[in-house]
């Protein structure tokens, strides 16, 4: 499980706690051995990678209808061999 924790100076981080519970004879928890990984920078890195992608799909997104709207949107075949204007094709 990964959580977002509330360091001792106000600051916040992530962690990824691993454990597993151990029990006893009758059922009952008796003890809770676990790690907690330090994965702040790692959640920080896919936080920035991911508004990257969003800014590049909307950008790319952008393109293509400004493209459309002067009708010059590429159409090529499925092996990309084709890169003639939106309309016209290779003979």
């Amino acid at each position: 499980m990964e959580y977002r924790i509330r360091r001792a100076d106000g600051d916040y981080t992530w962690v990824q706690a691993n454990g597993r519970c151990e029990f006893d004879e009758r059922g009952e928890p008796t003890r809770f051995p676990s790690v907690l990984i330090d994965i702040h920078e790692r959640k920080i890195a896919e936080q920035s990678l991911m508004q990257l992608t969003e800014a590049l799909e909307q950008r790319v997104a952008d393109a293509i209808a400004a493209r459309a709207r002067r009708g010059t949107v590429v159409a090529g075949a499925e092996d990309g061999s084709d890169r003639q204007p939106h309309g016209r094709r290779r003979a």
